[in-house]
């Protein structure tokens, strides 16, 4: 058995799985304060399937980019599920599990608020993702990618779209839609098998951008 939790973005993420089987989705509802349902949703799914943490192969993470508080929730978790039943993590970038249904390049975005985004360019082939950039912070007005890629994959389309197609000047293939979780499990556990883990002392957040504490710091280092 395994778990999967990403609560990086407004599609809080849940899932059970048995290598590349889905047992069990929880239905969490989108939205800001969609992290208040996770871990009761966790214990009663436990008790709905008559398993414990015990029985986990692993714990699959959604590591960023995304809300700095949504990430955290999501990443203590899973440190204390890790923790006390000394249980490996697979790490995975957020944005990965935002993915077209054609064939072809295409960027997956996040909303990063004041008028910036998260995004990955990837290309489709069949089953394959292939990754072109890291995941990387940008101005809306600065992703060049999106003068030469029409398709566009994200939770957020609803704020992103009318900004993007401003900017730009055009109009793009828009698939706003939950994460592909049949690829971020299938993903997982192919890092898995690699031995790709980390304990629960050694997570390494995609933040991609400085937290108020570190701007201070910096701040007073400077002085």
């Amino acid at each position: 058995m395994r778990l999967l939790i990403d609560t990086s973005n407004d599609f809080c993420v849940v899932v059970f799985y048995n290598k590349e089987k889905i047992l069990y989705s929880v239905d969490i509802p989108k939205g800001v304060n969609n992290t208040k349902y996770i871990i009761k949703e966790i214990d009663s799914t436990f008790k709905l399937l008559n398993i414990s943490p015990r029985n986990l192969k692993y714990i699959a993470l959604g590591i960023g980019p995304g809300s700095y508080t949504g990430i955290r929730v999501g990443v203590t978790i899973a440190k204390v599920f890790s923790y006390v039943f000394n249980l490996p993590i697979v790490q995975l970038c957020s944005l990965d599990g935002f993915i077209p249904t054609t064939n072809g390049k295409f960027i997956s975005l996040i909303d990063a608020k004041s008028g910036g985004a998260y995004f990955r360019v990837g290309e489709k082939n069949g089953d394959v993702i292939h990754w072109i950039t890291e995941p990387k912070l940008s101005e809306l007005d600065k992703i060049e990618w999106l003068r030469s890629i029409d398709t566009l994959v994200s939770p957020d389309s609803r704020l992103l779209k009318p900004k993007i197609e401003k900017n730009y000047g055009k109009e793009y293939i828009w698939k706003d839609d939950a994460p592909n979780i049949n690829y971020l499990t299938k993903l997982a556990e192919e890092r898995f098998v690699e031995n790709k883990t980390v304990s629960h002392d050694h997570i390494e957040i995609l933040y991609l951008r400085e937290t108020q504490a570190e701007i201070e710091l910096k701040k007073a280092e400077g002085n």
